[in-house]
């Protein structure tokens, strides 16, 4: 006769229609859990016969408390970028109402040559890592990160053996909706660099949508953007959407991954003489500050970052924990937020 497998807090959550976080808050006695559902957890808990399996019982006996957030670049680039703002503000946040200390580790490229290990892995005053996306900007610290054997770790918008990723395939057919919806079906794609999986997926998740709209969109109104320094990569967006926007039978919307794409967008219009919304409408993808930052306000496709830290959170705990996830992969749908850069299409370039 087969013997059971022993009960895990996966279990226990499936049976009291709970999360597992809240399972692991009320066995452990952490974190925000009420009184009743503490009772009824550890009630289930005990009819299961629930042990925590002894490497986890170690493990907590030696835990710090503390969790590494590896940023894949410098300090001062952090603070600039469109992503890692608002994950470090959620992660702080997190970190106050669920009373974890977070230890923010800066690795640029330049550091990792010659030293990647993260200086909270060094210090041994973390018991895990959750590492935001940027790694293919920085190759030994991932090469480090999946070589190390002592702490566990959870990627943010990047794959990795255990990874959260945005998932925009339901604001792509959203936005694609929209441009349609006010008589759009000319309309030029942009991406930027497609080794990043934020534009990947956004690249994957915009063409599914165009198919299912029946949309064609013409190899000259699509690009795809390698990564290049800021300024560098600004010249080449406008050089593209000028020369886009001087053909007669031009886009009358462009859907771009990366809002500074977006913006050059903008400037190579006003350069000829076009509105955003009145002659063509623009769709980015970003933050809400980046979004907000100039006039007009980009109607754009923004991640959940607070979904995608408290998730990647629960993933990384439930590994510290000697838990089974039993997904490794686990995905946060995006939004589209309507502002003020879409509106119908010009009455002279409407098609069909």
């Amino acid at each position: 006769m087969p013997i059971s497998p022993p009960p895990t807090i996966i279990d226990i959550a499936k049976r009291a229609g709970v999360s597992t976080r809240a399972v692991s808050s009320a066995l452990n006695g952490t974190g925000r859990v009420s009184e009743q559902t503490r009772s009824v957890i550890r009630q289930i808990a005990e009819e299961m016969r629930y042990q925590p399996r002894l490497a986890a019982q170690l493990m907590r006996a030696r835990t710090t408390g503390g969790v590494a957030l590896i940023i894949p670049t410098d300090q001062a680039e952090a603070s600039e970028s469109g992503a890692h703002g608002p994950l470090m503000t959620n992660f702080v946040d997190l970190g106050e109402t669920e009373g974890i200390r977070f230890h923010f580790d800066f690795v640029s490229k330049a550091r990792a040559a010659h030293d990647p290990a993260p200086q909270s892995f060094k210090g041994a005053y973390v018991d895990g890592a959750i590492v935001t996306d940027s790694m293919p900007q920085v190759p030994a610290l991932r090469d480090y990160l999946m070589s190390q054997q002592r702490y566990p770790w959870v990627c943010i918008n990047e794959e990795a053996p255990y990874c959260v990723l945005s998932d925009f395939d339901d604001a792509a057919r959203e936005a694609i909706r929209l441009l349609i919806g006010v008589g759009h079906r000319n309309i030029a794609f942009a991406f930027g660099p497609l080794d990043f999986i934020s534009h990947a997926s956004a690249r994957s998740s915009f063409e599914k949508a165009a198919r299912e709209y029946d949309l064609r969109v013409e190899n000259e109104s699509r690009a795809y953007f390698p990564y290049k320094p800021r300024r560098e990569g600004i010249a080449e967006y406008v050089a593209w959407a000028t020369e886009v926007l001087r053909r007669p039978d031009h886009p009358t919307a462009f859907l771009c991954s990366d809002m500074r794409i977006s913006r050059a967008v903008i400037y190579a219009a006003l350069r000829q003489g076009l509105l955003v919304p009145e002659d063509i409408s623009v769709t980015g993808m970003g933050t809400t500050g980046d979004a907000e930052k100039g006039y007009p306000c980009l109607t754009s496709i923004e991640p959940d970052f607070r979904a995608l830290a408290e998730l990647s959170y629960q993933m990384l705990k439930e590994l510290i924990e000697g838990e089974q996830c039993v997904q490794s992969t686990r995905r946060v749908p995006g939004k589209l937020v309507s502002r003020d850069s879409v509106a119908n299409v010009p009455r002279g370039m409407l098609c069909g």
